[in-house]
């Protein structure tokens, strides 16, 4: 299977953590990003070029986080969401914006996760592939399989065209995933040709007009004879040659005086995306490569590589104050056995990632819950420590708008609680529903393994009693009426006490 590869040596990450990275390229994939360049340079030859509206264009992207078969290693959601901000930012300038389409995919298989470039890890990923989207794999390494020059960071495979980035570079925040949807849009390297070789000033002076790729290498020259960019590097005029000076090169300023086979001066463009520069403060695009990256574009929409149907659902960005309601802020929680949490909805935010945890031992030691389509609200029903503090903190966001990072930590403290043991003569408890309205009746359907008397419990969210009733149950299903006519707005639990334990299960009042 043909792929291109991106290395980087770990001196040169450990420089810069938004350094640049090397890529090893074979030349069958070489040859296919050519093509499609080519073929875009010849649509602007002809006019064929599209116009610009002023309006984003939006890409639907599909992540993937690779972890071992058990779940276990993969990386946090919340770096895949800082990634899409920055991959985002970098891209703002020219009118193109990503989303994630229909959330993140699971994928948990060893073999891919340790080395999806694999027989057995190319079939894990080409079985999860969703068409039309931009396929982003993220497992533990981006294993090649051997032949490198360093670490394999990440790769864009054009013959199954899709992108693998390792954990690590978003857990840096480094830029190979914008370099790696650059190859994805048609652009190949500045030093294209000298791609697996590094420049030597020992070996490779005076510089060879045939690059060792076997490519013309490019001259300097914009104008007479010398001038052979159309043709030489990425085949662009306005990214400067480049012999691969970057690779291991110690900062943003290439010095060396290195002569191209002219004879003049090679003034590279250090910060440029596709290069492979480190310690840059900021990095481009050029526009030469911009146009390129719109008419691919357009071109995978026309070839439905990229399905042109797609479009984000919501392109607000997520802002303002995190405001708690349940439970209060370094307060105490007196519900028994689960603890409510709630808060006001975020504007603009579909989507929350939601964490708690013991306060002694930290986020890492906690755990989290995936909450989507604007749900503000979850019930933990595991028992809680007695006279422990808590913490919890939620991180708002959307298909778009996926910076807003995790909000402040919220504190409380559990009360008294003694634990009680579930009832285990009831297989299942439902209340329906457990949303409604303060006219209404909800209906408590309980199934009982055996005959057995309860007591059905009301209590508000502060743990009030509102009402008691004693209920004798049959075996196998059992439906109760309860009336909740004339409750306050908000949150309530209905508790199932017998003599070997007790059930609780949450539900809502809303005003009439």
């Amino acid at each position: 299977m043909k792929q291109l590869f991106t290395f980087l040596i770990l001196t040169l990450l450990s420089i810069n953590i938004f350094a640049q990275h090397t890529c090893g390229i074979n030349e069958q994939d070489i040859e296919m990003i050519t093509q499609r360049l080519l073929k875009h340079k010849q649509s602007i030859k002809e006019g064929n070029v599209p116009v610009k509206s002023g309006n984003i264009t939006y890409l639907p992207i599909k992540f993937h986080i690779l972890s071992n078969s058990s779940g276990s290693l993969g990386i946090r959601e919340e770096f895949v969401l800082q990634q899409l901000c920055e991959l985002n930012d970098n891209f703002i300038d020219q009118d193109i914006q990503f989303y994630m389409d229909d959330g993140i995919n699971y994928i948990s298989n060893t073999g891919a996760f340790d080395n999806p470039s694999s027989a057995a890890g190319n079939i894990v990923l080409r079985n999860n592939k969703l068409n039309g989207r931009i396929n982003i794999y993220i497992p533990q390494t981006a294993s090649t399989g051997g032949g490198s020059i360093g670490t394999v960071l990440g790769f864009y495979s054009p013959s199954n065209d899709w992108i693998v980035v390792r954990a690590a570079e978003l857990l840096n925040l480094t830029s190979t995933l914008t370099h790696e949807i650059g190859h994805y849009l048609g652009l190949l390297h500045p030093h294209s040709g000298w791609d697996a070789v590094v420049y030597d000033p020992a070996i490779h002076t005076p510089t060879p007009s045939v690059s060792p790729g076997g490519r013309p290498t490019e001259n300097q020259a914009r104008t007479g004879s010398c001038r052979n960019c159309n043709t030489a590097g990425d085949f662009l005029c306005d990214t400067p040659p480049d012999y691969n000076f970057g690779f291991g090169w110690p900062n943003c300023n290439y010095d060396a005086g290195t002569l191209d086979p002219c004879g003049d001066v090679v003034d590279v463009q250090e910060n440029n995306y596709m290069g492979y520069f480190g310690s840059c403060s900021e990095y481009i695009f050029t526009n030469d490569q911009k146009q390129i990256m719109d008419i691919d574009v357009a071109d995978r929409k026309n070839n439905n590589t990229i399905f042109s149907s797609l479009g984000p659902t919501n392109i607000e960005t997520v802002e303002g104050d995190v405001i708690v309601n349940f439970p209060a802020i370094n307060g105490v929680s007196s519900q028994s056995e689960s603890v409510y949490f709630n808060w006001e909805p975020v504007p603009g935010a579909t989507d929350y990632i939601f964490e708690y945890s013991r306060k002694l031992g930290g986020f890492s030691g906690g755990a989290r819950v995936m909450l989507t389509n604007g749900q503000n609200d979850i019930t933990i029903d595991e028992p809680f420590l007695p006279n422990t503090e808590y913490q919890w903190r939620i991180y708002p966001y959307n298909q778009t708008s996926t910076c807003y990072g995790f909000s402040e930590t919220f504190e409380f403290t559990t009360g008294n609680i003694t634990s009680v043991a579930q009832i285990e003569e009831v297989d299942s408890f439902e209340i329906i529903p457990n949303l409604v309205n303060n006219q209404s009746d909800i209906l408590l359907s309980i199934n009982s393994t055996e005959s057995l008397d309860i007591d059905v419990q009301v209590v508000d969210i502060s743990g009030k009693l509102i009402s008691n009733t004693n209920n004798n149950l049959i075996k196998g299903q059992n439906n109760i009426d309860l009336s909740v006519s004339g409750l306050s707005s908000g949150v309530y639990f209905v508790k199932l006490q017998s003599k070997s334990g007790l059930t609780t299960k949450r539900f809502i009042v809303q005003g009439n």
